[in-house]
């Protein structure tokens, strides 16, 4: 029993995670109401796709930098 109250604790926590992560965009996607003569101008807005696939470049990069740089022990 011991060891199953951690899997479940890792589990509730990886749920909630991946829940909020989701629904995050939902709740910041908030705009207030304008004026009638409030000019419309369009904003560059992408969902956050390039951060995730600068962040994804950078972690492959890294990787591969440690890659390279790991010696190996000689038998």
């Amino acid at each position: 029993m011991k060891v199953l109250k951690p899997v479940i604790k890792k589990n509730l926590l990886q749920t909630f995670v991946i829940i909020m992560i989701l629904f995050t965009p939902y709740i910041v996607m908030a705009q207030p109401t304008f004026e009638e003569d409030a000019e419309d101008t369009a904003a560059p807005i992408d969902g956050g796709i390039s951060l995730v696939v600068a962040a994804g470049i950078g972690y492959g990069l890294k990787r591969a930098y440690n890659a390279r740089n790991t010696k190996k022990p000689k038998d």
